[in-house]
């Protein structure tokens, strides 16, 4: 999907500069009769079938009524008859676009563009789909015309900034970042969503940026605030993080989202005694919300006080059964309590309504392996899923391996653990399991090596652990 507003949205036709022969279908257009329109341009198109503004005019309103291949097929149609109408290109551009076809995007944009090589707003969605396709160092000369002709046009800047930093040249990026920052006409909101989308991006070093800029010439911006503590949570600065979204909450404290993230970000640390402390507080302003409702059952659930954390998630489930989480992070509970024909029940209806979420594959996996060699060949297959859908997860990689440690194949289990301890050292589990897989198979140096690793690692985690918090099996993401 394209940022919405990095993409300069073209008007899909220009209906004032098409004069078909009968007013009827314009007006019928305008009173969003579309399909009265449509019957009365193919009845005109009989008529006239070489007429490619009465195509164009057919192409719109398939496009306002949702269909876009007969948008398209129609516009195919007039850019044959009228092959120099460089508007009718940008229109299938827009369409290739929300088809997401983007490589035949790209083809009539720049045809398109050869026909007419100053259109503004073409040239900035030629650009923005060279950014989302993978091509962002194409995008900066275009991106450049752009600035250089609509200083102030803050979209196109954006994408420029963002442009530079993925092609590599930082320098230039952070040339063009503080020009941005300076430009007296550029809001507080402008910097803000410049920031957001360079934070979409894992650009997150200029959104930092961009952030604090907003907080230094406006220090009681609460949004700045907010916006700079996700950044900090999407890279796991969590003390940062609280920091500035309690900030936000102190600033704002009756927007709902400040304080939910704020939970959000303690329940991420483990601070599960401080995050209930939080929601307890708030509750007579959030706690009609399924949101607070889910993360007072994580914290509950951290602490280790599964029956209520259960309780909560199932009257979340009973009254907003449209979502999944709720339903997988109950099925956590049931494993909990010992109720694995629950918990595989919860997560399999997890995974019926969003199924490329790896966590609920994992999950339903390590239940079923539970099972024993009945659920042994289903469980191999979740987890090679929850795998395929996040290839970095190194503990879904070791529970399939345990799995197959049981097949007793232990070449397939030797190569999912060395993989795991290749990727993440100290895995101490990973390097337990990799040891018994060793000594099944006669390795014994190879499994002594393994078993010293475990024993130097355990030692060094007693060396800098701290007293646990609550439940030290709470899931990372409940």
């Amino acid at each position: 999907m394209f940022p919405a507003h990095l993409v300069l949205i073209l008007a899909i036709f220009q209906a004032s500069s098409v004069q078909p022969d009968s007013a009827a279908i314009l007006r019928d257009i305008h009173a969003g009769k579309y399909k009265e329109a449509r019957v009365e341009i193919q009845e005109a198109i009989k008529h006239a079938p070489q007429d490619a503004r009465l195509w164009s005019l057919l192409g719109e309103v398939d496009a306002k009524t949702g269909d876009t291949n007969g948008a398209i097929a129609a516009l195919e149609k007039a850019r044959a008859l009228e092959p120099r109408d460089a508007t009718i290109y940008f229109n299938l551009g827009l369409l290739f676009m929300q088809k997401g076809s983007m490589a035949d995007a790209l083809k009539v944009y720049s045809q398109g563009l050869a026909l007419d090589p100053h259109n503004e707003p073409a040239i900035q969605n030629y650009a923005v789909l060279l950014v989302h396709s993978g091509k962002p160092c194409e995008a900066v000369a275009p991106l450049r015309k752009i600035k250089g002709a609509k200083p102030t046009d803050f979209p196109a800047r954006a994408a420029l900034i963002e442009s530079l930093w993925k092609c590599g040249n930082q320098a230039a990026g952070k040339q063009e970042l503080a020009e941005f920052l300076q430009l007296p006409s550029a809001s507080s909101s402008d910097r803000i969503k410049l920031a957001r989308v360079l934070g979409q991006d894992s650009l997150l070093e200029p959104a930092e940026e961009a952030l604090k800029n907003v907080i230094t010439t406006s220090p009681d911006f609460a949004e700045a605030h907010a916006e700079l503590g996700l950044l900090f949570l999407q890279r796991a600065q969590f003390t940062d993080a609280a920091y500035e979204l309690g900030r936000a909450v102190q600033l704002e404290p009756f927007t709902a989202r400040y304080s939910l993230d704020l939970a959000q970000v303690l329940l991420k640390e483990k601070q599960y005694p401080t995050a209930l402390e939080f929601l307890k507080r708030v509750k007579d302003r959030l706690g009609n919300l399924p949101e607070y409702q889910y993360e007072l059952a994580w914290a509950n659930y951290g602490l280790g006080y599964v029956p209520q954390a259960e309780a909560l998630l199932e009257t979340l489930v009973r009254e907003h059964p449209e979502l999944d989480r709720p339903r997988y992070s109950l099925g956590n509970c049931y494993v909990a309590l010992g109720r694995l024909p629950e918990a595989e029940a919860r997560y399999r209806e997890a995974i019926a309504m969003n199924p490329n979420n790896p966590a609920y594959h994992a999950a339903l996996g390590q239940v079923l392996r539970k099972k024993g060699p009945d659920g042994l060949e289903q469980a191999i297959s979740e987890l090679e899923t929850a795998l395929r859908l996040l290839p970095t997860d190194q503990d879904t990689r070791v529970q399939l391996a345990i799995c197959y440690e049981q097949k007793s194949d232990f070449s397939e289990a030797e190569r999912l653990l060395e993989s795991a301890v290749g990727e993440r050292p100290e895995m101490t589990e990973a390097h337990r399991v990799l040891a018994r897989v060793y000594y099944h198979q006669g390795k014994k140096e190879q499994g002594d090596r393994e078993s010293a690793t475990v024993l130097k690692l355990d030692a060094k985690r007693e060396a800098r652990s701290r007293p646990p918090m609550g439940n030290s099996s709470a899931p990372e993401s409940f």
